[in-house]
């Protein structure tokens, strides 16, 4: 979410509104009948057969918190993946 926030903000809004108003397919059974759906019958199921809502304040808000949440968990993989490449630089440059 926070690459997305740097790449395209307002689409990363959109998508994240869109997924709030949608259903999903976590609580239901996953089987035959689901599989021979057509796709647009899943799309409707899902609610995902009409044009993308528009934001409200309470999706910036909570994309807000999310992104609270993400950033520094993206921050930290990113200074775990780069730390062994650093320390290297950081002992022929001490």
């Amino acid at each position: 979410m926070s690459i997305g926030l740097v790449i395209a903000p307002r689409a990363l809004l959109r998508a994240f509104a869109w997924g709030r108003r949608s259903r999903n397919l976590y609580h239901g059974e996953v089987g035959d009948e689901l599989l021979d759906l057509r796709l647009g019958q899943l799309r409707r199921r899902l609610g995902l057969d009409a044009s993308p809502p528009e934001p409200r304040a309470g999706d910036v808000l909570r994309l807000a918190g999310w992104l609270l949440v993400a950033t520094p968990i993206l921050l930290g993989a990113v200074a775990l993946f780069l730390a062994p490449l650093l320390v290297p630089l950081w002992l022929l440059l001490g």
